[in-house]
Formats: C-alpha cells, sequence, structure tokens
C-alpha cells in the first residue's frame, strides 16, 4: 500500500479531536480507519485492539459521536 492510500484512508480520523499521528498510526494498524468504525466500537474493544489507553478511548469515541451527530444535522 502506498503511503498517499494511508493518508486518504485515516483523512476521516484526522478530524476527530485527540486523534494526532501517533493515535493516528495505532488505530491504523489496527484496521481501525473511519469513524464509523469507531463509533461501532465499546471503550474496551476500542483499547485493547488499538491500544490505546481507555481514558483516551472514551475521549475519541465522544468526539466520534459528536462527529456523526454534527453530520447527521448538517
Amino acid at each position: 500500500a502506498s503511503r498517499e492510500g494511508g493518508e486518504r484512508a485515516g483523512a476521516n480520523l484526522s478530524r476527530v479531536k485527540g486523534v494526532g499521528p501517533k493515535t493516528l498510526e495505532l488505530l491504523s494498524a489496527a484496521g481501525i480507519t473511519t469513524v464509523s468504525q469507531m463509533v461501532a466500537m465499546t471503550v474496551e474493544e476500542l483499547s485493547e485492539k488499538s491500544g490505546i489507553p481507555k481514558a483516551k478511548a472514551q475521549q475519541l469515541l465522544e468526539s466520534c459521536r459528536s462527529i456523526q451527530i454534527g453530520q447527521r444535522a448538517g
């Protein structure tokens, strides 16, 4: 896979508050590349699958849910 393709796949997640390059890398390595994938997970699942601490996973999920609500309202 080209680097460009990986960046496009993570573009959705890069808008999530709290997702920086390292977090994006962890999520990508775990196969999580979209906001929709994240909101379908529990905090525990996200933490276990990606290696992100539970407190951070909780923050990320809250941010993802806010994005989804905003998209539906728009």
